[in-house]
Parts: structure tokens; sequence; C-alpha cells
């Protein structure tokens, strides 16, 4: 038995691949490891001045990702919001710990051990439990502007809260920035 979910690691493996691009775009670490907002529970998984980034993972054969609650896709105080979501094959394996892997790629980049640190301290799990094999395949880009379908506070009724829904991929990748990840 795993001591990790699969849907957990997919989607923490989710926020170091993207965690991993940011940093090899820029030297501002700190500010980088910094705007990760894990484990806190907060509206976007990477906060900074201007800009939010929600990340989510799902499987090649899914058919739609899940939002957590009506301020998950909210702008709220950044002039832009970013949804950006890999696609991803995941297999249980005994041999291979993906999380280990990219956590290693990421210590290699940034080479610093007060970093490291806090970036495990945000993952809040030990990586010798993550018993999975996880290959990013694809990456969305939807940045989340007033047509983009979506719940927030601002269109409910102030009586409803807490509100969970799924989005469909299809409509993601209609509508956003498909890539393909090359390793």
């Amino acid at each position: 038995m795993n001591s990790v979910s699969r849907q957990d690691a997919m989607g923490i493996f989710g926020e170091l691949t993207f965690l991993k691009e940011q940093l090899s775009k820029s030297k501002d670490y700190t500010t980088i490891v910094a705007g990760w907002r894990r484990p806190d529970k907060s509206t976007h998984d990477f906060d900074y001045e201007e800009v939010g980034y929600e990340i989510k993972a799902a499987g090649l054969n899914f058919k739609s990702i899940k939002i957590a609650n009506e301020n998950q896709l909210d702008n709220l105080n950044h002039e832009t919001l970013y949804l950006i979501c890999y696609l991803v094959e995941c297999f249980p394996s005994t041999s291979k710990n993906s999380m280990e892997e990219l956590f290693s790629e990421i210590s290699a980049l940034i080479q610093s051990p007060i970093l490291e640190t806090e970036i495990l301290e945000k993952i809040d799990i030990d990586l010798d439990d993550f018993k999975f094999d996880i290959t990013a395949q694809y990456k969305i880009v939807n940045e989340v502007g007033q047509e983009f379908p979506k719940i927030t506070s601002q269109n409910l009724n102030e009586n409803i809260s807490n509100v969970r829904y799924k989005l469909s991929l299809s409509y993601l990748e209609k509508h956003g920035e498909k890539s393909k990840i090359s390793k």
C-alpha cells in the first residue's frame, strides 16, 4: 500500500514540475520558492505580486480536473491568473520514485541547502513515501480571464459557499496553449 495516494502524488508532482520550470527561468530562487503556498491552504498554488498560478495534474485519460472551491479560479488580488495543467502518466512503483528524482534536479539547480529544506517543508511528506513513477507528457496553459468558465464568489449567491466542480480538459486543450514536454 502506498503511503501517498496517486492523486496527491500527481498534484505535488505537478507543483514541483512548475517550481522547477520557474527556477530554471530566474535566479531569484528565494522569491520563487516563497511564492509557492504549499502546504498552506492558500487560494492559489503560486502567488506573486501581479500573477497567480493554479497548478493541476491529470492522467492522460482524464476527462476533467477538479476545482476545490469558488476561490480557486478567482483572480482576487492578481492582475493575471493562469491555470496550468500537466497531463501525466502515473504508475505505482517499488523501484522508481519520481518525486525524489525531481527534487534532486531542483537541488542541483538551486544549490542551496536552506531553500532545499524550505521546499521539503512545503512538500510536508517524506519523499520516501512517494511510490510512483510519474512522467509529465503535456502542459496546458490557460489564462483565467473574464470569459473563462469558472465559479467565483462574485457570481454566487451569498448563501452558497464551498462549491466544488469539475472543468473539462477538452475545453482547456481547445482554448489553452498545449505543449509536449520533452525530458
